[in-house]
């Protein structure tokens, strides 16, 4: 694993949980899936990639990162690829975007990661229906 928290298998990068930098983890490997294990717990599960040099990043491996660097969050890879994937969705956008007006940019960032890291512990739809509970964030 490399140090932007990356395993790279048949010439195509996976991310893993960013904790999980400098372990040595076991890989498993099917027509369509890539499995992580640290020893026999499964840390991240991707669908395998077809091209030589493509990369899968998963936003949710890199949130306690986020959380320190929140300024490196825009211009992230793998917020692109949960763009694209539409894990990150409209609400989450809108979301971030009041925070930032009402927290400042730094701060509203941070607050946007710490939802996202709720989404590991409570259904999706649960933590949606508590933020909009909110309805503000002050």
């Amino acid at each position: 694993m490399d140090r932007y928290s990356r395993i790279t298998v048949m010439m195509c990068s996976y991310s893993v949980p960013v904790r999980f930098i400098d372990r040595k983890v076991t890989v498993h490997l099917t027509g369509d899936t890539l499995v992580v294990y640290d020893n026999r717990c499964e840390i991240a599960r991707h669908a395998r990639l077809a091209d030589r040099g493509l990369e899968h990043l998963a936003l949710d491996h890199y949130l306690e990162v986020l959380l320190r660097k929140p300024g490196a969050l825009d211009r992230s890879e793998a917020l692109h690829q949960a763009r694209a994937e539409g894990a990150f969705t409209a609400e989450h956008e809108a979301f971030w975007a009041m925070a930032q007006q009402q927290l400042g940019e730094i701060e509203g960032t941070k607050t946007l990661v710490r939802i996202l890291l709720l989404h590991r512990h409570q259904q999706h739809a649960d933590v949606l229906a508590g933020r909009r509970r909110a309805g503000h964030l002050q």
